[in-house]
Formats: structure tokens, C-alpha cells, sequence
């Protein structure tokens, strides 16, 4: 196999690998899993052309370049995240607040243009 081969899908398998991290995120340093509401992101590695909305911190907690879902206990939580235009090289960091119910599943999504002109992080209930 050639060299160039063997390192696109060494990257391509990390993409994937590293795509589908969680983690928990409580000031308590516990989130029961029986209660837990998952919220999604994109990849810090995104490669594709388009938009995405990677987070970056939960209520003041660091999350890892690896991770695209965070759980958290129900509860009103506030998630700096990232909006970025790929395709064009742009970015806006932004607040979003997520009120979380109990198992609660939520999509982190974007509008684009509209009054800022560039992209606004939304989140969205999937159950």
C-alpha cells in the first residue's frame, strides 16, 4: 500500500475515532447516567465543507478537542461554542443556553446570516 494511502486513513480513522468521544460535565465532578441529557456537537476536526458548532467549554468546564457529545445533569447549562463557516475560514464564539430535562437529548445546529451576517449556534430537542 503507499505511503500517501496508509496516512489518509490513518486520518481518516482518527476522524472517526475521535468523533465519537463524550464527556461528563458537572461542578460536582459526578452526572448520574440514569438522569444524564446529552448534548451534541461537530468534530474539532472537521474537514468538510459547510458549517459546524463545536463546543468548547460547559459551564466553565473545558471540553476536550476529541469530544462531540457532553452530558450533563437536567438543569440550565451555558455552553461557549464555536460557529464556524468552513468553507469560508470564519468562526464566532457565542453562548448558548440549554435547559435540560431529565434524558433530554439536544443537537447543537446554526443559522446563518440573518442580522450577524455570519452563523448563530442553536440547540435543538431531539426527544
Amino acid at each position: 500500500m503507499p505511503r500517501y494511502m496508509r496516512l489518509t486513513l490513518l486520518m481518516l480513522f482518527s476522524q472517526v475515532t475521535a468523533s465519537c468521544a463524550t464527556q461528563s460535565v458537572s461542578p460536582s465532578g459526578t452526572v448520574d447516567p440514569s438522569n444524564a441529557a446529552t448534548i451534541s456537537g461537530d468534530s474539532e476536526f472537521n474537514f468538510m465543507a459547510g458549517i459546524a458548532v463545536v463546543i468548547k467549554e460547559v459551564d466553565g468546564i473545558p471540553i476536550k478537542t476529541s469530544v462531540t457529545h457532553v452530558s450533563v445533569s437536567p438543569g440550565l447549562h451555558a455552553l461557549t461554542v464555536r460557529c464556524e463557516l468552513i468553507s469560508v475560514g470564519q468562526f464566532y464564539m457565542q453562548t448558548v443556553e440549554v435547559d435540560a430535562v431529565p434524558k433530554g437529548r439536544y443537537v447543537l445546529g446554526a443559522k446563518v446570516g440573518g442580522g450577524t451576517g455570519g452563523c448563530t449556534a442553536v440547540a435543538v430537542k431531539e426527544n
